[in-house]
């Protein structure tokens, strides 16, 4: 976290204990004495902990993604979980549109050969994102802030999101999935990460869109079958990919396979790889720390009876 955490949490009557490199075990040993726990995404936050700390009230993610809390588990027990999606949502789109350049304009491939005293221009003619329909899968505060930069590339902007009640346009306009595999031309993939998502962009999935497409993923790596994707691209079924996040960002972990679809995506011309920076700039890392504060300070006026000056 940003340093100037402490000094925000201070402002709203609290004190803190700071471990970015805690382990499991010390974690079960310390927390049991706190009420607020503010996390990232290094440990999963799950059954076997709440049952060690009756005292947890509160957990905040310092970011846009819940799938390393068992929100269930914390419903059970009481524990109000919130995230903070506004601190890096803004950071996340900027990435999306700065991948979507470079992956149809080649800027990479260009980049690395010009630098290497190969003047090839034809080889790298780009396509423009005027006059394409682009897709938005998830429509909320990534897939939104995304739509509203993109609205002044003059491409037409679709967006499909099942759980969205009011719809907020920034731009895009409402669509069926159906209508998304019909009339794609480039899909950005903004959907957390659920049973219902994980895996869902499998090889079937590629062949349901009517005409080729560009995709990109700027939300979880689960949600996209790294091995079937290799497929659609050497299909044609997708034309590139730009990935943020992939199925496994733990490399000491990977599998045999795992490292091999990395390293065949890794050879390929038409495809860009970035470590899941596209919520990590300078700003968004204390913007961050902002809207931590906000919501823990909302919590706070909710809940009168809980002895704050002894929360650590």
């Amino acid at each position: 976290m940003h340093p100037d955490l402490r000094g925000r949490l201070e402002a709203i009557g609290l004190s803190m204990t700071y471990r970015p490199g805690i382990d499991k075990d010390e974690l079960l040993r310390l927390l049991p004495q706190y009420t607020i726990l503010i996390c990232r995404t290094r440990i999963y936050i799950g059954v076997d902990i709440f049952r060690q700390c009756p005292g947890l009230r509160l957990i905040v993610r310092a970011g846009a993604g819940l799938d390393d809390i068992d929100l269930e588990a914390a419903s059970q027990q009481q524990i109000t979980v919130l995230n903070a999606p506004e601190g890096n949502r803004d950071s996340v789109a900027e990435h999306t549109v700065g991948l979507l350049l470079a992956l149809l304009n080649k800027i990479p491939s260009a980049n690395n050969r010009t630098k290497d005293f190969f003047w090839e221009r034809e080889q790298h003619r780009g396509n423009e994102i005027l006059g394409k329909t682009v897709s938005l899968l998830g429509y909320g505060n990534m897939g939104q802030a995304t739509a509203q930069r993109l609205a002044g590339f003059g491409c037409r902007l679709l967006a499909f999101d099942k759980y969205k009640d009011q719809w907020p346009t920034y731009g895009a306009q409402q669509a069926t999935l159906d209508e998304v595999y019909d009339q794609t031309d480039i899909l950005l993939i903004h959907l957390p990460l659920t049973p219902e998502t994980k895996g869902m962009c499998d090889l079937t999935f590629w062949k349901r869109f009517r005409k080729p497409i560009w995709v990109l993923n700027t939300g979880r790596g689960p949600i996209i079958n790294q091995g079937e994707l290799l497929l659609a691209l050497e299909a044609g079924l997708v034309l590139g990919a730009a990935l943020d996040v992939l199925e496994n960002e733990k490399f000491e972990s990977l599998s045999p396979t795992q490292r091999d679809e990395i390293y065949q995506l890794a050879q390929r011309q038409n495809v860009i790889l970035t470590p899941h920076v596209a919520g990590w700039t300078h700003e968004s890392y204390r913007r961050l720390n902002e809207i931590v504060v906000l919501r823990i300070a909302n919590w706070q006026k909710t809940h009168p009876n809980i002895a704050f000056n002894e929360v650590r």
